[in-house]
């Protein structure tokens, strides 16, 4: 294919007089018929990696206000998504990944802020009330 655009190109170079500016396009042509070519044989490049560690599969689970809501249908009665969540933990289907040599870490997101004592400027902020936290 590259060498028959390759003919085509210095046919038309030829036929137009040896032009410049047709002998830039034909380049051009040449070029973009090149390029297309190598992209159509899939050119790959692979590159194996040995690993050290063990992979490490996160478990997130939500602790927001939402996992009150009660909307997961569970054998004839609806049970909230944070009972859903713990049954589903009590039933260890993570087992399978460490088995497989995988370290499978839990952590929840979206947790509610720590409102004690000891985070009284934070809670200030949090409530809008500068004077509080001054």
């Amino acid at each position: 294919v590259v060498a028959l655009s390759a003919w085509l190109g210095w046919s038309n170079w030829q036929r137009n007089g040896r032009r410049g500016k047709v002998a830039l396009l034909e380049a051009l042509r040449f070029v973009a018929v090149a390029m297309l070519t190598f992209t159509l044989l899939r050119p790959e490049f692979v590159r194996e990696i040995q690993r050290t560690d063990p992979p490490k599969v996160a478990i997130l689970t939500d602790a927001s206000g939402s996992m009150q809501t009660r909307d997961i249908v569970s054998t004839n009665n609806i049970v909230a998504r944070g009972a859903w969540i713990d049954s589903q933990k009590k039933r260890a289907f993570w087992t399978p990944l460490e088995e497989a040599g995988s370290k499978v870490l839990f952590g929840p997101f979206s947790a509610p802020p720590n409102l004690g004592a000891t985070n009284a400027l934070g809670q200030a902020r949090e409530i809008g009330t500068d004077l509080s936290g001054a």
